[in-house]
């Protein structure tokens, strides 16, 4: 009998053993390279977006690494199963079908950008008809012009390409994140004075977990949920 019992309490260690290594796993992330939310300063890996997001796993005490890829690729790593979560990442329903969102890391306003000169409104109803548009490829913007019947002409892999494409006026207007627009034309010395800038729509960033990592590890969506509004509330520049 006490071998019996010496036999099960070792295969619950083992269990618990097991089971603690497996949710300190190294958990793999991929993004972008995307400023002001996710940049590269002196080789390191920062950004609004960033600070939150290591935040969250520092006090979750939990393994990591974040790759930086193309957009689409970023995304379709986690799709395939070759990484754990993307970020930062806005909703929509196709990502929705292999991974599931958080709490929001960061804010994010899409903009409409015109050329002063132009006087088309995209308040107006002929806007969707008549207005070329273009929005960065990969991006949930482009989902959503594309959704929605936009006339779209061509698409570009980042938003200081974009943001040409309109200044040589291969299109009518552009649909960008309000910050990221703001670094490029700052970058490039381009004076913000040249547009007119509409509200599309604001539109929360968040991390994106892979749906099958979640399977795996149920209690992991909750816990990262919990630490994100302590680690914005910590960290000025998120609240």
């Amino acid at each position: 009998m006490k071998k019996f019992i010496f036999l099960i309490s070792a295969l619950l260690l083992l269990l618990i053993n097991t089971s603690t290594a497996s949710s300190k796993m190294k958990i793999i992330l991929t993004t972008q390279n995307w400023p002001p939310y996710q940049v590269y300063e002196n080789e390191i890996l920062t950004g609004s977006a960033v600070q939150v997001v290591k935040c969250v796993l520092r006090k979750m005490e939990q393994p990591y690494e974040i790759k930086v890829f193309p957009w689409k690729r970023a995304q379709r790593m986690v799709e395939r199963g070759e990484a754990h979560g993307f970020f930062s990442a806005s909703q929509n329903n196709i990502r929705n079908q292999y991974a599931k969102i958080s709490y929001s890391i960061a804010s994010q306003k899409w903009n409409w950008y015109l050329l002063k000169e132009n006087p088309m409104n995209p308040a107006d109803e002929s806007f969707k008809k008549k207005a070329s548009v273009t929005a960065m490829f990969g991006s949930n913007m482009l989902l959503w012009l594309k959704k929605n019947g936009y006339k779209i002409l061509g698409h570009t892999r980042d938003t200081e390409l974009l943001i040409k494409l309109l200044v040589h006026k291969r299109v009518d207007a552009i649909l960008v994140n309000e910050l990221v627009a703001k670094k490029v034309l700052e970058k490039n010395k381009i004076n913000p004075d040249k547009f007119n800038v509409f509200l599309n729509m604001n539109k929360p960033l968040c991390v994106y977990w892979s749906k099958t990592f979640l399977s795996e590890n149920p209690a992991f969506h909750n816990q990262f949920n919990k630490m994100i509004e302590e680690c914005r509330n910590e960290l000025p520049l998120q609240k």
